[in-house]
C-alpha cells in the first residue's frame, strides 16, 4: 500500500493552521491585560486592537530602557535634557524624545504609534554626527515634536518643570503617577475635534512611575475620576497631566495640543 498524504488530510490541515492563527489572533486583539501590559485597546474606539497593544508594548520598553541607564546612576533620576545642558528651558519635548534615541535608549519607529497613521512621521535619519557634547550638543535638533506642524512622536510625557518634573528627574516609584502615555485632547475635553478622540471618548496606554503600564478608557478614569489627565488641575504643579512641552514660559510649561 502507498503512503502519502491525501488532499482531504491536506484540507483538513490547512483549516486547523487557520482557526489556530484566528486564536491567536483574537488573543493579541484583547491586548496584553493577561502578560502585564494594561489591556492594549487603542483610540478609535478600536475595542482591544494590536495597534493599541503595540502601543502598549513601545512605552514599556521606552520605561524599561531608562530605568536601565538609570541602574547605573541611581542618583541621576530618568534621562532628561537639563541633567546635560543644566537649563531648564531645555526640558521640552522635542529634545527629550531627541536625547532618548541619541543615548540609544528607543529607536525612532518606536515613539511613533500606527493609530496616527498620515499625522506622525517616523525621523528616519537621526542625526548622530549632530551630537557633540564638547561643544554642548547632546541630540539631534532635527527630531520635532511639533502638532502643528510635523512630529515624530506621538506619546506624551509629564511636563518636566516644578513638582511635576520631579517625579521624572528624581524618579520617584509612584505607582498612582503617570509619566507617559497616549497623548489626549486639550483639557481633557472629548468633545473636541481631536485625531485623539475619533468617536468622542479617550482611550490610550499610560506608563506609571512603578514602570506598570495600564490601559485608561476616558480621560475621567485616571485617579478615580478626581484628576483630568490632560489638564492642569492644579497650578502648584502637584496634580498629573501628559502633553506636548513646546516651550518653557515664565510661569512653565507651554504645551501643545492637536
Amino acid at each position: 500500500m502507498r503512503r502519502g498524504v491525501s488532499l482531504l488530510g491536506m484540507l483538513i490541515s490547512l483549516v486547523c493552521l487557520v482557526v489556530l492563527a484566528a486564536l491567536m489572533m483574537e488573543g493579541l486583539s484583547k491586548g496584553g491585560a493577561s502578560i502585564g501590559l494594561g489591556g492594549g485597546e487603542g483610540r478609535g474606539g478600536v475595542a482591544g486592537s494590536a495597534m493599541g497593544l503595540t502601543d502598549s508594548m513601545n512605552l514599556n520598553q521606552i520605561f524599561q530602557s531608562m530605568h536601565a541607564r538609570r541602574a547605573a546612576n541611581p542618583t541621576a533620576g530618568l534621562p532628561h535634557p537639563s541633567k546635560y545642558t543644566n537649563d531648564s528651558q531645555d526640558n521640552v519635548s522635542d529634545a527629550m524624545w531627541s536625547l532618548l534615541i541619541a543615548e540609544n535608549l528607543v529607536m525612532p519607529k518606536m515613539l511613533v504609534s500606527q493609530l496616527d497613521d498620515g499625522w506622525v512621521e517616523v525621523y528616519e535619519r537621526y542625526d548622530y554626527g549632530a551630537i557633540d557634547p564638547s561643544n554642548g550638543y547632546y541630540w539631534d535638533p532635527g527630531f520635532s515634536a511639533d502638532l502643528h506642524d510635523i512630529s515624530n512622536v506621538s506619546f506624551a510625557h509629564v511636563p518636566l518643570h516644578g513638582k511635576r518634573a520631579e517625579h521624572w528627574t528624581k524618579w520617584r516609584m509612584d505607582s498612582s503617577f503617570p509619566l507617559v502615555g497616549n497623548r489626549g485632547p486639550e483639557d481633557g475635553d472629548e468633545s473636541l475635534d481631536s485625531v485623539t478622540c475619533p468617536d468622542g471618548r479617550w482611550q490610550g496606554a499610560v506608563v506609571f512611575g512603578d514602570g506598570h503600564v495600564e490601559t485608561l478608557k476616558g480621560v475621567g478614569d485616571f485617579g478615580g475620576g478626581r484628576d483630568n489627565l490632560f489638564m492642569i488641575d492644579d497650578p502648584g504643579g502637584s496634580d498629573a497631566i501628559l502633553g506636548f512641552t513646546q516651550r518653557m514660559g515664565s510661569r512653565g510649561p507651554v504645551l501643545q495640543w492637536d
